[in-house]
């Protein structure tokens, strides 16, 4: 029973992987250039060159990034790098001994990173899984899961789980469960942590020290 369950999670996330693949495929421009396989060493020794998007499988050694990044991505320490500012964009899974770097997940995508995760200013539809830090940019919708910090640069729709602090900047909906959950905007949902804040409170908090700002509506 626990098989078929398991199997059923494993072809439903696989489904929506490429689902979300496919998605980002129709809405690029006429004449895009792109490789079904990408193979990278490190940044600027890698075919193809930055320039070109993947859409299928890339691996990576030390670096790589493209113009985007459709599909699986495996990399033994790094996917995008900090040089080229990380993947153009992220549809679908990328997976790496230490980082994963995007600029925006629009059309949804995994990151899963042994360190972790970026997705810079164009934000998305995003599950981020790391051992110690993730952080979007852009207004977001998702899950951030990590032992360490989870960082929300702009609005965040979703469920923040870290063993030490949840930050969301802009306006927050859902969940934030840390030790320190900080919400620097409204927040409508539920903190439970030790310390919890938040600007504009629209829920509940649910921890040893609580701080509601102005006009606060709950618990």
């Amino acid at each position: 029973m626990k098989t078929q369950q398991a199997r059923k999670a494993w072809m439903g996330a696989v489904a929506g992987l490429a689902m979300a693949a496919g998605t980002a495929m129709a809405a690029m421009p006429p004449g895009t250039n792109w490789s079904p396989f990408g193979f990278s060493v490190m940044e600027g020794a890698q075919l193809p060159t930055s320039g070109v998007g993947i859409i299928g499988l890339r691996f990576s050694l030390f670096s790589g990034a493209n113009e985007f990044m459709y599909g699986l991505s495996v990399a033994v320490l790094s996917n995008g790098s900090e040089g080229k500012g990380g993947d153009g964009d992220l549809a679908g899974l990328q997976i790496a001994g230490l980082v994963n770097d995007a600029d925006g997940a629009e059309f949804g995508a995994w990151q899963i990173g042994a360190l972790g995760n970026l997705v810079r200013a164009g934000g998305g539809n995003l599950v981020q899984l790391s051992g110690f830090y993730n952080q979007v940019d852009g207004p977001a919708r998702g899950v951030q899961l990590t032992a360490g910090v989870n960082k929300a640069g702009s609005s965040f729709e979703g469920i923040q789980l870290a063993g030490f602090r949840n930050i969301v900047q802009g306006d927050f909906c859902g969940v934030q469960l840390a030790l320190i959950n900080e919400a620097n905007s409204t927040m409508t949902g539920i903190q439970i942590g030790a310390i919890n804040y938040a600007k504009v409170p629209n829920g509940i908090q649910i921890g040893v020290f609580n701080r509601g700002g102005a006009n606060m509506t709950g618990l």
